[in-house]
This record gives structure tokens, C-alpha cells and sequence, in this order.
């Protein structure tokens, strides 16, 4: 059961969603110049040489900055540790350094980390208090790893699919000016982001397989548009549940409360969304497409 806002909460419950989302049109929407440039390549080029561009990438140990969504889609030599972290981090820990390791769990959530372990020690224990509130989401996760480094998209933190791993920065600017409970509240968002993995990989099935170009024609809609505007909708209803986890547990209206200023509807949550990385997932639509395409093109040379 649901418990009951604290004084002073100003959480609200969100209306319907929208039945025709906000559609920003795609040329107006800023596209970071890297991205640009492997768009620009696929026109130009096809798809087998975005494929092998990506290839090179990867090779290199080149990251996906700009993604919001954690890793671009197919294989990564990137570890999922934080062996990288004083020298991959523009900040000094917020406290100083601490060269102190931590290993814990948490139901199916294991901490680990060889620095800083001190805040990751307080992060395994706010999440434990926390359990209670999102248990079955926490269960639905499966068993994940939350570990310290650098995000691909520049964010406090973020969900690697292929990892298996939550990545969070106790170093970004956002944490240093809010304090440690600020990434608390991504560890939980991440989690929940964890939890609705089935749902993004479906989405990513789709896409593949071509559900996606024909449910956007259907609606006249861009498809890559559509499926940007289908994972932020995964995203939306995490916020939702994430702003009810901080209400059960009292905690609304803190730093740790990540959504609460939202006005609460999904096509405000898109249009504050789109403004700021929801690019990237018009990109990685384009991604799978040709990966997609150049999987089906080799298929058919071996034959």
C-alpha cells in the first residue's frame, strides 16, 4: 500500500498520457555535431560503412558520449569496472580522496567499487532503506551492479543494458552542488530504468525488425521520432514511480526527490526531455536500422 505524502509534498498523480504526444519537428532539434557526422556518413555511404566506422570506434575504445541511454547497440571492448575512475574523472571526489574499496548487496543489487568506498557503503544503505518502497521493482531488476565511474552521456548516472551495470558519477557538478543524497536519487531512477529492461529491449526488437517503421506510418510519424518518443515514455513512467517511492518514504522535496518540480504529464516531461538528449535516441534508431541492414546484407552474401 501506498503511504501517505509528507507535509509539504506537492507530488501530484499524473494525468492521462496524451493520445498524440508532443512532435517537435526533427530538423529543428540541435543534433550534436558527432552524431551528425555518422548520419551524414550513413546517407552518403550506407549502411555497411556506419557499420564499420562503428567497428573502428569500439576498436579504439572510443566512448558513445551523447547517449543518454547508456551504450550504443552491438559488441563493446569497454569494461564495466571503475579502474579508470581518478584519471577518467574530471573532479576529486567531493570529499577527497578515498582509496577505501566496498563490496555489498542489496537483494539482487550488488556495490562494488575499489574507491570512494565510503559513499558507496552510505548508497548500499540508503538503497536498503529504501527497499521496502520498491521492492518489486528492485526484484524485477535482477541482479545488477551499481559501480562509480565517468557516464557515456555526461549525466550523475546511467543504465548499461549490456553491462548489467549502473553507472553513477559522485564527481558531477550535480553532485557537488546538491550533495550526496542528489546521487542517491539517480541510483534509484537507474534501478527502476534496470527494471523496465524487458520493455527497452522489445522496443529495440522493433525497431530491428521493422514494427517500428510501421506503426509510425500508421500515425504519419517520423519512425525514428516514434521510437525516441516511446523510450522516453519508459522513462516518464519510471519518473512517476520514482516520485512515489520518494513520497512513501518521506523524502519528497528532497535532493534525492529528482522529479519533483515536474509538472507530472508525459508531454511536459518530452518537451523538457527533447530539449536535452532525447536526440540521441532518434540516433540510435538509426543505428539499429543499420546494423540491422548490414547483419541482412552479409546474410546474404554468404549465401
Amino acid at each position: 500500500m501506498r503511504g501517505r505524502p509528507g507535509r509539504g509534498d506537492q507530488w501530484r498523480r499524473p494525468g492521462p498520457e496524451p493520445a498524440h504526444p508532443l512532435r517537435p519537428r526533427l530538423q529543428d532539434t540541435p543534433t550534436p555535431s558527432h552524431l551528425a557526422g555518422v548520419l551524414a556518413l550513413q546517407r552518403s555511404a550506407g549502411n555497411a560503412a556506419v557499420t564499420h566506422t562503428l567497428a573502428v570506434q569500439r576498436a579504439s575504445d572510443s566512448d558513445d558520449s551523447g547517449l543518454a541511454y547508456g551504450s550504443l547497440p552491438g559488441p563493446s571492448r569497454r569494461a564495466s569496472s571503475d579502474d579508470g575512475y581518478d584519471s577518467d574523472l574530471a573532479y576529486e571526489p567531493p570529499r577527497g580522496r578515498d582509496d577505501t574499496s566496498f563490496q555489498g548487496s542489496v537483494g539482487g543489487v550488488s556495490f562494488a567499487t575499489r574507491h570512494n568506498g565510503r559513499l558507496m557503503q552510505e548508497l548500499s544503505s540508503y538503497i536498503r532503506g529504501m527497499y521496502r518502497h520498491f521492492a518489486t521493482e528492485l526484484a524485477t531488476a535482477g541482479r545488477i551492479t551499481v559501480r562509480f565511474g565517468r557516464t557515456q552521456g555526461g549525466g550523475v548516472g546511467e543504465w548499461r543494458s549490456q553491462e548489467r551495470t549502473v553507472m553513477l558519477d559522485p564527481t558531477h557538478q550535480a553532485v557537488r552542488r546538491a550533495g550526496s543524497s542528489r546521487l542517491f536519487g539517480a541510483a534509484v531512477f537507474e534501478i527502476l530504468n534496470a527494471s523496465q529492461e524487458a520493455q527497452r529491449a522489445a522496443l529495440d526488437a522493433d525497431a530491428r525488425n521493422g514494427t517500428i517503421e510501421r506503426q509510425a506510418a500508421a500515425q504519419r510519424m517520423d519512425p525514428a521520432y516514434f521510437y525516441a518518443v516511446e523510450l522516453e515514455r519508459i522513462e516518464w513512467r519510471n519518473s512517476v514511480v520514482h516520485r512515489r517511492i520518494m513520497a512513501d518514504a518521506g523524502r519528497s522535496g528532497t535532493n534525492a526527490d529528482l522529479f519533483s518540480a515536474d509538472a507530472g504529464d508525459f508531454e511536459s516531461y518530452l518537451r523538457r526531455q527533447w530539449e536535452s538528449h532525447s536526440h540521441s535516441y532518434v540516433f540510435r534508431y538509426s543505428l539499429l536500422r543499420a546494423e540491422t541492414a548490414s547483419q541482412q546484407g552479409s546474410h546474404g552474401h554468404q549465401r
